[in-house]
């Protein structure tokens, strides 16, 4: 997990080829204002969606990928990601269906994503994003999808 603010960036290019595409997204004036939906990408290794949707008190389990890292960055509001380290069942029979599985987990950390933030999740990855921070509340982010 990388959290960080969205000026440094450009310092995790190296993780990923789609990183700077990411940042010419984010750059983009377009960007805030983007309706929700699907990311628009020639590239085979970059998708994900604009989101807009109310934070939650609690969910029952951490959400995880297989081949997808999520790159979370937030536009407006505010929520809390709780993250953790549990082994993740990278067999689950879920990924026959999609790119995503859930099990429930002790929490080791969380973090607070706000405007001008993001984080990055890796395959494998435990988190539970979407909850609120200080009551629910309206968000809206853009989560990218870098496939590993």
């Amino acid at each position: 997990m990388i959290f960080d603010t969205i000026e440094n960036l450009p310092k995790y290019s190296c993780l990923h080829p789609a990183i700077a595409a990411v940042l010419e997204i984010i750059n983009d004036s377009s960007f805030k204002t983007h309706p929700d939906g699907p990311v628009e990408s020639d590239r085979g290794d970059l998708g994900g969606s604009w989101q807009t949707y109310t934070t939650v008190a609690d969910k029952p389990e951490y959400e995880f990928h297989r081949v997808m890292a999520d790159l979370q960055v937030m536009i407006s509001g505010r929520e809390i990601i709780r993250y953790s380290r549990a082994r993740a069942d990278m067999d689950d029979p879920a990924f026959e269906k999609a790119d995503i599985a859930f099990m429930k987990a002790e929490e080791d950390s969380s973090i607070i994503l706000s405007e001008g933030t993001f984080a990055i999740y890796f395959p494998g990855e435990l988190h539970m994003p979407g909850l609120a921070a200080g009551g629910t509340a309206q968000a809206r982010k853009a989560v990218f999808k870098l496939k590993f």
